[in-house]
Parts: C-alpha cells; sequence; structure tokens
C-alpha cells in the first residue's frame, strides 16, 4: 500500500525493497529522524523487524497510538 500512495508506515525486512527502488523510502529513527533505507542497523523503531505491520492514511492514528 505504501507503493500505490495508500500508506504511511511499513515495517519490513530491510531486505524486501528492491534495490531500485530503495531511494523511494527510508526509515524513521528512534530520535525522530530518517534515514536511507541501507541504514536499518542504526535507525530503527524495533530490534526485530515484523513480518507485516502496515498503516494507512488516518488523522487520528498517532493519537490513537499513543493515547
Amino acid at each position: 500500500c505504501l507503493k500505490d500512495g495508500a500508506g504511511d508506515v511499513a515495517f519490513i525486512k530491510p531486505l524486501a525493497v528492491p534495490a531500485a527502488q530503495k531511494a523511494s523510502y527510508e526509515l524513521l529513527c528512534k530520535d525522530g529522524t530518517r534515514a536511507p533505507i541501507d541504514s536499518y542497523k542504526t535507525c530503527h523503531l524495533a530490534r526485530v523487524p515484523a513480518h507485516a505491520v502496515v498503516s494507512r492514511k488516518d488523522p487520528e492514528l498517532a493519537d490513537r497510538i499513543y493515547n
């Protein structure tokens, strides 16, 4: 769904993104910064990648997650 513009966040294995599309994706780091997808060893939200957790655009999503 990220590829089709229907989502904002996905938790995937680093090797799941084809090399030709890596520039279209970025990582969200714990400190709130972003990094290239190849920086997964130093920029990550979890120690073990999830198999598939995907989020779609939803203005209330952050409120539901954090509250």
